[in-house]
């Protein structure tokens, strides 16, 4: 099982939907996260399609910056745990292995001073 983490600051971008869809072609990640989308989680979803990926949670981005997005494949159950501009938080059962796991992904802050806050 493979995993794809990416800052693709602007998921709008032809051209990062291309590298992303490359990526995925390549290496046949489960579950990938994107971070810095720059984008509503509507125009993000759409992306999963083009990725050949089933699942999605997305964060909507604040302005010009921000945005979260998470896809996952068939093998995976994920339930989403809990979500903000900043985290994702799931729980995941992989259906090959039953295995059960759970992860946070997480967008830190770009201000320094802000940093102490989640």
């Amino acid at each position: 099982m493979s995993h794809l983490f990416w800052n693709c600051r602007g998921a709008g971008n032809r051209r990062t939907v291309r590298e992303v869809g490359a990526l995925v072609k390549a290496h046949s990640p489960s579950l990938v996260f994107l971070s810095e989308t720059r984008q509503t989680s509507v125009k993000v979803e759409r992306m999963k399609w083009k990725l050949g990926l089933k699942g999605f949670c997305g964060v909507d981005c604040e302005g010009r910056g921000g945005g979260l997005a998470l896809f996952w494949d068939e093998s995976l159950q994920v339930i989403v745990l809990d979500s903000c501009k900043r985290y994702i938080d799931i729980s995941v059962l992989d259906q090959g292995s039953g295995k059960t796991w759970r992860s946070t992904f997480v967008y830190g802050e770009p201000r320094v001073e802000h940093r102490q806050r989640m």
